[in-house]
């Protein structure tokens, strides 16, 4: 994709595995909606699809942001199945959130390392980042210290059984993580992606 593309184009988005989502985030992120001094966190962000909605219509205070944390060089199915998707990732994300660059703190690195390394408290984390169960649980343990509590916590592709192998799916960690931390959280929504609040 050469410059001139991007420069002409205010967005590119090759592929949509989002859109599906916006009926059920307009309902667990309503009380987000406009309000100030939002912090936000999202783990994989590949194109930028969901974070451009979110800055478009949940994080629309001036004071209200996020933080993306993504080694925009594809996970293990990515290389598998859609190689084509991983040509200049970032530098189409990068495009794809200019207009609201002074919202977005962009994070390049492997969820894993740079979670143990952050020191803020988030309102909203979106866990959408590797999909093998091991790198599911440690998102998901790690973020879940990071959350305020009220904070709400969304998980990705809890039915996506592409990979053969059982645990290089979200849905075995996604439950481990459900049980271990039942009493410490509220179960909002379970269907492809699953919802919860901190309490």
């Amino acid at each position: 994709m050469t410059d001139a593309i991007i420069k002409e184009q205010k967005y590119i988005f090759t592929v949509d595995w989002f859109s599906h989502n916006i009926p059920s985030w307009d309902i667990y992120l309503n009380n987000f909606k406009n309000k100030p001094n939002l912090n936000f966190l999202e783990i994989g962000s590949f194109q930028g699809r969901s974070t451009v909605w979110l800055l478009e219509n949940i994080l629309t205070d001036e004071n209200s942001s996020i933080t993306c944390i993504d080694t925009f060089e594809g996970s293990i199915e990515h290389h598998i199945y859609s190689k084509n998707e991983l040509i200049n990732l970032f530098d189409i994300f990068v495009h794809n959130v200019s207009t609201f660059k002074n919202k977005i703190n962009i994070i390049r690195g492997k969820s894993q390392e740079v979670l143990k390394l952050l020191n803020e408290s988030y309102d909203f984390i979106y866990i959408d980042g590797d999909h093998t169960a091991v790198s599911v649980i440690e998102d998901a343990i790690l973020s879940f210290s990071l959350l305020k509590k009220g904070g709400i916590m969304i998980f990705d592709d809890y039915e996506w059984l592409v990979m053969n192998n059982y645990i290089d799916n979200p849905k075995p960690a996604i439950d481990a993580f459900l049980e271990i931390y039942a009493n410490k959280i509220t179960l909002l929504y379970k269907d492809y992606q699953v919802i919860i609040k901190k309490n």
